[in-house]
């Protein structure tokens, strides 16, 4: 679509065949696409979800079924399957793999055994980061090693690696085996203070009523008051995440002695597509 502002494309069995992704302009929507790689093909690709405008995630793909984690039907995210005829030419089958729950998909990954899904609680409390097989039975949950926000997450042979980080944590990756269900740092920054902080995250009540989680860090013998300075770090736009992780910027004014404030606002995307819908026009 020569109105599409943004677009992707990826490589699907066995390099066989190529799946497009656009985002249609001034539009949150995508149209997705399959056609025969190769530049000799001059049919009509195949459009997956005609009339089901949303966002759909491309995860991975096995024998002739596609998975994508989309807004479709579920504002807090759901993944499901797409099952494709021998010559790809036809959908003959969607099913649901990860049904929507209280909790928002932030992110998945997509493995050959199983699919990894980041989520976080609607109070914003909490990031979680579980292991699906492919039909969508629970394998497992990821204990995480502190409090913090899942920054990215890259699956391989048999296990995965994930970063995690907070506003008084730098990021540290970590690596988790499947097969001993264990996690060990792999990554820990060389950073080392002598101040202590604390962190927490409370429920503010807007004008409407509504609770919006907000992160609230200082030093630890900081007597919070009316009178301690404090710096409120805020967007809510676009459905784009402003997730709390360390920053020096924060970081510098807490040791200082000043209150670091970060709120999930309506107009983001940390809590779901109805979160970022709510603050819209």
């Amino acid at each position: 679509d020569p109105r599409a502002d943004s677009s992707a494309a990826y490589s699907i069995f066995e390099d066989k065949f190529v799946l497009f992704s656009e985002r249609s302009r001034r539009s949150y929507n995508q149209r997705c696409f399959i056609k025969p790689a190769g530049c000799k093909f001059a049919g009509r690709p195949l459009e997956l979800f005609p009339g089901k405008l949303q966002k759909y995630w491309y995860l991975g793909w096995k024998k002739r079924t596609i998975f994508f984690l989309t807004h479709h039907l579920a504002p807090r995210g759901r993944i499901f399957l797409v099952e494709l005829d021998e010559k790809c030419r036809k959908v003959v089958g969607e099913k649901e793999i990860v049904p929507q729950t209280g909790e928002n998909i932030l992110f998945a990954a997509y493995h050959r055994n199983s699919l990894v899904v980041a989520s976080i609680a609607q109070d914003g409390k909490s990031d979680k980061l579980r292991r699906y097989t492919h039909s969508g039975n629970l394998l497992e949950e990821i204990d995480m090693p502190f409090d913090g926000t899942i920054g990215s997450v890259m699956p391989v042979r048999d296990g995965l690696f994930f970063s995690l980080s907070s506003n008084d944590h730098l990021s540290t990756i970590y690596y988790h085996c499947f097969k001993t269900g264990k996690t060990r740092a792999m990554y820990v920054p060389d950073f080392a203070s002598d101040v202590e902080t604390v962190s927490r995250i409370e429920l503010v009540p807007s004008v409407d009523g509504t609770l919006v989680p907000m992160h609230i860090s200082h030093r630890s013998d900081l007597k919070p008051s009316k009178a301690a300075p404090c710096l409120l770090n805020v967007y809510g736009g676009f459905g784009i995440q402003m997730r709390a992780h360390f920053n020096y910027q924060a970081w510098c004014w807490i040791t200082l002695g000043g209150i670091w404030a970060q709120p999930y606002l309506r107009g983001g995307g940390e809590l779901g597509e109805q979160w970022h819908l709510q603050a819209t026009k």
